[in-house]
């Protein structure tokens, strides 16, 4: 079993998590409903890059944690999050 140190990363709008290679490993998002539009978050490997994890909330306030199984979810490049207007998010990764 890999053994890392971890770290966190609050976001309140899109923005890089890690500027360079890490693994996803858990997300914490909280978000709620415009009446219109569903939160939603994308993390890509790197702005613009390949989808690696993307979530869309039910039609209601709320908050959810989840944990990534095993070691995460590796990213190469660096770890990026695109949110909506309605979500924000704390990432752990490391």
């Amino acid at each position: 079993m890999m053994q890392t140190d971890i770290l966190a990363k609050n976001l309140t709008a899109s923005g890089v998590i890690s500027s360079g290679p890490a693994r996803l490993k858990a997300i914490t998002i909280t978000y709620t409903y415009s009446g219109t539009t569903p939160a939603s978050v994308v993390i890509t490997d790197g702005a613009g890059g390949r989808v690696i994890w993307q979530w869309s909330g039910p039609i209601n306030n709320y908050a959810v944690h989840i944990l990534l199984p095993g070691e995460g979810i590796r990213a190469y490049n660096s770890i990026y999050a695109t949110l909506n207007a309605y979500c924000s998010i704390t990432a752990v990764y490391g």
